[in-house]
């Protein structure tokens, strides 16, 4: 009994082996968000250099990441929006993103 369960669990640790490189290679096509020269741009703000990426068309909507985020982090958020709206986000200081907001929504639409 002792050695069949040691097959069984075996076999399942390969093929979880074998699906961890798999279900990677799925992200290598992905868009790179965070670091995509396709959309992404710079603002001088106050002095400092600030990168932002926008996607899709429509209405523009900012997202805002949180405390240690990036753009990378929203993901999920950009896929979503981009389908209807004009999304942007940027890895920026707080007391920028209104500035950052009112020129992409001026410039961009």
């Amino acid at each position: 009994m002792t050695t069949h369960i040691f097959k069984i669990y075996l076999i399942l640790s390969i093929i979880f082996l074998i699906a961890i490189p798999v279900a990677a290679q799925t992200d290598l096509n992905s868009v790179p968000y965070g670091n995509n020269k396709a959309t992404g741009n710079f603002l001088i703000i106050d002095g400092a250099k600030q990168y932002y990426e926008v996607y899709g068309q429509g209405e523009p909507l900012v997202l805002i990441h949180g405390n240690g985020g990036n753009i990378a982090y929203m993901k999920p958020q950009i896929e979503y929006f981009a389908k209807k709206y004009q999304v942007m986000d940027a890895d920026v200081e707080e007391r920028v993103l209104a500035l950052i907001a009112d020129n992409i929504a001026t410039n961009h639409t």
